[in-house]
């Protein structure tokens, strides 16, 4: 068997993984240099033992309710179901800034930040409630 169509293939797909990271290398550095990266993915990607930050916490919140604007529910037990799913989810968040989820930061919801959320349900607008 004559295998040498095979190598191309290959060479192409090594080339654009290099082409790819070096891609992401130029982009990270342009948005604000390599200082603080491996902070910066733990911090999006919600990982590490800091927890996320207040602000990227509530962006969340605010969208989780977004979404659940856009949503149509028939009844109040509908849309608890779907709002206990992202909106009233428990997650570690760094209230004070120290870089440590402490006491009272392990398990905060959207309502704990203070982000209200009213939602339509046909007609009547209600608010979001966790743990109701």
């Amino acid at each position: 068997m004559n295998k040498k169509g095979q190598g191309l293939p290959m060479n192409t797909v090594v080339i654009a993984i290099i082409v790819i990271v070096v891609l992401i290398l130029v982009v990270t550095f342009f948005f604000g240099g390599f200082s603080n990266l491996s902070e910066r993915i733990k911090e999006v990607l919600g990982t590490g033992t800091s927890g996320m930050s207040e602000t990227l916490a509530l962006q969340s919140c605010e969208r989780y309710c977004d979404n659940l604007k856009i949503k149509t529910f028939d009844d109040e037990s509908e849309l608890r179901v779907a709002a206990d799913r992202n909106f009233c989810f428990p997650r570690e968040v760094d209230l004070n800034g120290d870089g440590v989820v402490g006491i009272g930061e392990e398990a905060v919801t959207c309502p704990l930040l203070n982000i209200p959320c009213k939602v339509n349900i046909e007609v009547t607008e209600v608010s979001v409630v966790c743990g109701a």
